[in-house]
């Protein structure tokens, strides 16, 4: 059972309600999913996922015979990651799904090995949501269990603005049935370190489109890292991508970070 506490959800979770343009952008992933599951394979379960969206790595866990937990906010993701659950028959057996805020939740079960994958915790906008998210993940860590996550690394032409008022071309992409040319625009603001990214989908052909919107917050290293000790959580290993080469700010442009908790102090505060 699952009791999470009231929290208002984010204005960019409209990014997250259209299923089919979420798979058609990220079902080509692959480094950071082979990366995730044979990690969690190593490490054991059960796993917990943050912001677990359709499940694409949900079910490549399930699928390597690990018990896990998908969490998400948006009840659209979570619809689409139940599907293909159902569809796949002997995985929904080892699979559960909860509709909660990574900020304020609270389950039963204790897990060997959490993640947040492709920059879930880059969605908590300030030092305080993150802290929060680190708590609770912490809370629900098994004795020796860890925490495994990647954000982008924010290297200048990362932050710098990028597209016109309708974007620049990034991709073309096939989504329900027809093709589309995405467009991609951001505006990145080095006070609160908050990018704000807008995509744009024009049909080829012709025909009406539709953009999405999301902000995304930027962690350098000495960021992240700070925040990490802060809630508790101490930093094992870290990389500057899925296949295990050192973090450097000169040509990286992921961090990948495995935590482990560290041990409470047996003295009263």
């Amino acid at each position: 059972m699952l009791s999470c506490p009231a929290v208002e959800a984010e204005a960019e979770l409209g990014y997250y309600a259209d299923p089919d343009r979420y798979d058609a952008e990220y079902a080509p992933f692959a480094a950071d999913r082979d990366w995730y599951v044979r990690r969690a394979r190593e490490l054991g379960g059960p796993v917990l996922e943050l912001g677990c969206g359709t499940g694409r790595i949900l079910l490549g866990l399930a699928a390597a015979g690990l018990v896990a937990d998908g969490l998400d906010l948006a009840p659209a993701m979570l619809d689409r990651c139940r599907e293909r659950l159902l569809a796949s028959g002997r995985l929904a057996s080892r699979v559960g799904l909860f509709e909660a805020d990574m900020r304020a939740f609270r389950l039963e079960r204790r897990y060997r090995t959490a993640i947040g994958p492709i920059n879930a915790l880059m969605h908590l906008l300030t030092d305080g949501e993150v802290l929060a998210c680190l708590g609770c993940v912490r809370a629900h860590l098994a004795p020796g269990g860890r925490f495994l996550f990647d954000l982008t690394f924010p290297r200048p032409e990362l932050i710098e603005a990028f597209g016109g008022p309708r974007g620049e071309e990034v991709r073309t992409l096939r989504l329900r049935g027809g093709h589309y040319v995405q467009r991609e625009q951001h505006r990145y603001d080095p006070a609160s370190r908050i990018s704000r990214v807008r995509h744009f989908f024009e049909p080829l052909g012709g025909g009406p489109g539709f953009a999405t919107e999301l902000r995304l917050r930027m962690y350098p290293p000495e960021a992240i890292e700070a925040l990490l000790a802060r809630a508790g959580l101490q930093v094992c290993r870290r990389y500057g991508d899925f296949a295990g080469s050192s973090l450097d700010p000169q040509s990286s442009v992921v961090q990948v970070y495995e935590t482990r908790a560290e041990p409470r102090s047996s003295k009263a505060v």
